[in-house]
């Protein structure tokens, strides 16, 4: 739908009404018919002034797709939206222009525009000016781009596998669909660690009494360390009640696991070394190796310090804030490709995994997903009981952005977009979000700790080893410890099964039979371990009273 209005330069009220009458008669909240109207307000006033006389004004109204776009164009001199700016953050502030200069006018006018710069699209070209608004956006935008990828995925996927023989589906997954996921997971590895080292900093150097930062610390890891042992416990009650698993699928197992054995032996899950390896030897090496421990460890150190220094390390503090900053842009960014990355991800699965292997292993799969679907409901409880609100409003809001993160598989990567979420859907505070999401992205495992106890006890199943309590304890406890100090090695997933199997004395090449549908338990373990970070989130938070409820009970 579009509505246009064009009028004379110089009739300005005119314009106003028609935008508040097509703003005000829209299905937004009140607070973006607000920030719509001012936006337009302002930006209008300026290009008005610029137009040559005897010149028209347009003004397009257009809405698709959830979007609702603002468009006004004149001919006239080039315009400085933002000119005489001097501060940014003017969203929250009360401005009257009644009684003020007309230089005042037009700083406070500049300021603004300046805060809402990232809703508006400023050209000059061939003497027109031409200024976009964004008055609203459909949250459900980026849920609807990756449900395609996903879709298209699947279907090119199984054309692929029926009309190709299985060296051109090879060709075409090794040659371009790996390739391109390859390119993108590359991009997102660029912005893991200095995401964590500068939302740490910022977070931590912000507390002014250490005591909070102590407690809101302790409160996060313990509410993690609960909800692991409570999927490990659900991951293993859960097998012992379903006992999935065709013991004749032991037969169908290759030895095309030699790079994960290799990693599997290579890896240390010994409690003492994993808080050794906490403080590295060097500051530069956990950015190259992506060390989450040692990377939020650097960050806590130089929070903390940069609070102490107080006025002293002003300086230093914006820094890291105006780095903060500009990282989390290069992410918003990079996430504008994940529909064209989830397509080639959901089509190399198909093509390499093929439907009947899939079906195959469809039980287990199956008897997995359960668990991951009662681990949710854990988490409803949780927040109704501890974080004191209803469950089922933030699993809605939190919804679009688990869809996303189901489709990525990395909780790291998934750290910018667990952290808009907090901000802009559940109205928690950055002094929150920016510390326990990261934290919670490298310590709280839930979705791998249940797909470690119930792939483990499949493979025991599958190959008839007698599971009693004197085995499965050990393994319950090793299960624990590699949720915290997982490493960051491509599949870890499969090489932590892989150093379980070991200890259940069963074959490491066992692993092979899950290598193909590897990649969906994946991404049900990294959607349940990024919903796990936001309600351990908004419980911590809720605790401190640092929710905006406002913001939460919002539709």
């Amino acid at each position: 739908m579009n509505e246009v209005l064009e009028v004379k330069k110089g009739e300005v009220s005119k314009i106003l009404d028609f935008i508040h009458e097509n703003i005000d008669g829209q299905k937004l909240d009140a607070r973006q018919k607000v920030e719509g109207r001012l936006i337009a307000e302002e930006a209008l006033i300026k290009l008005d002034d610029a137009t040559d006389e005897g010149k028209t004004v347009r003004i397009s109204i257009r809405r698709h797709f959830g979007y609702t776009i603002l468009t006004i164009t004149s001919h006239g001199k080039e315009v400085d939206l933002y000119e005489g700016a001097f501060f940014e953050d003017v969203t929250s502030a009360n401005v009257d222009m009644e009684g003020t200069s007309a230089d005042t006018e037009e700083e406070i006018r500049s300021m603004l525009l300046k805060a809402f710069e990232d809703r508006i699209d400023y050209s000059h070209k061939k003497h027109v000016n031409r200024v976009q608004i964004t008055i609203a956006k459909s949250r459900y935008l980026s849920l609807f781009r990756t449900l395609m990828g996903m879709s298209l995925g699947i279907i090119i996927g199984l054309i692929f596998s029926a009309l190709l023989p299985e060296d051109a589906c090879d060709w075409i997954d090794d040659n371009i669909l790996r390739n391109i996921t390859k390119v993108f997971m590359n991009a997102l590895k660029i912005i893991i660690a200095p995401v964590v080292f500068f939302s740490i900093v910022t977070s931590v150097s912000g507390f002014g009494n250490m005591r909070e930062l102590g407690r809101i610390g302790l409160k996060t890891v313990g509410f993690y360390m609960m909800t692991s042992v409570i999927a490990i416990t659900l991951g293993t009650l859960a097998y012992m009640f379903l006992q999935v698993g065709d013991p004749s699928l032991s037969a169908e197992m290759t030895n095309d696991v030699s790079k994960i054995t290799d990693a599997a032996s290579s890896t240390s899950i010994s409690l003492v070394d994993t808080i050794i390896n906490i403080v590295p030897d060097n500051f530069i090496k956990p950015f190259f190796n992506s060390d989450m421990l040692q990377v939020i460890f650097l960050a806590i150190i130089c929070g903390i310090t940069v609070a102490l220094l107080g006025k002293k390390a002003k300086l230093m503090g914006d820094f890291f804030d105006c780095c903060n900053s500009m990282f989390m842009k290069i992410t918003t960014i990079f996430m504008k490709f994940i529909p064209v990355a989830t397509f080639c991800s959901m089509c190399s699965m198909i093509v390499t995994t093929g439907l009947h292997s899939f079906l195959s292993l469809l039980t287990i799969v199956g008897g997995f997903i359960l668990c991951v679907l009662l681990m949710i409901c854990v988490y409803m409880i949780l927040l109704a009981v501890l974080g004191r609100v209803n469950p089922f409003n933030v699993l809605k809001k939190y919804f679009p952005t688990m869809l996303t993160v189901f489709s990525i598989c990395s909780s790291n990567a998934c750290i910018p977009l667990n952290m808009n979420t907090c901000r802009d859907g559940l109205g928690i505070h950055p002094r929150v979000y920016s510390l326990t999401i990261p934290l919670g992205a490298t310590i709280n495992m839930d979705g791998a700790s249940i797909a470690l106890s119930f792939f483990t006890l499949a493979f025991c199943h599958i190959f008839g080893v007698e599971v009693n309590a004197e085995m499965l304890l050990p393994v319950l406890v090793m299960i624990l410890l590699l949720s915290i100090g997982a490493p960051g090695i491509p599949n870890a997933g499969l090489v932590l099964l892989a150093m379980l199997t070991e200890q259940v004395n069963v074959p490491v090449a066992a692993v092979s039979l899950v290598m193909g549908i590897w990649p969906i338990v994946d991404m049900f373990s990294t959607a349940n371990n990024c919903l796990g970070d936001v309600v351990g989130t908004l419980v911590v938070a809720r605790s401190e009273n640092l929710v905006d409820m406002d913001v939460l009970n919002s539709k």
